[in-house]
């Protein structure tokens, strides 16, 4: 077998083991483990529900704040002048 460094590997899937994959060039294994996918996306969702209310909740802030108009000058003069 060749040797490679795992980034150029052609992996493989063993078809009796879904964890266990095999280097086709250099024949190095690995085992990776899956993660329930359901949880994963229960995250994704979980994140993009708290960016949405984050970003209504701004939205919301802003548009309640109002700006008091620019009120005109008023000169007082001293009477007792």
């Amino acid at each position: 077998m060749q040797e490679c460094n795992g980034f150029g590997c052609p992996w493989i899937q063993n078809r009796h083991d879904e964890n266990h994959w095999v280097c086709l060039r250099c024949g190095k294994e690995r085992y990776i483990s899956r993660r329930n996918d359901a949880v994963d996306v229960l995250i994704v969702v979980s994140a993009i529900a708290l960016i949405f209310v984050l970003i209504l909740n701004s939205k919301s802030s802003q548009s309640s704040v109002q700006t008091i108009p620019e009120s005109y000058i008023i000169e007082t003069y001293d009477i007792n002048r």
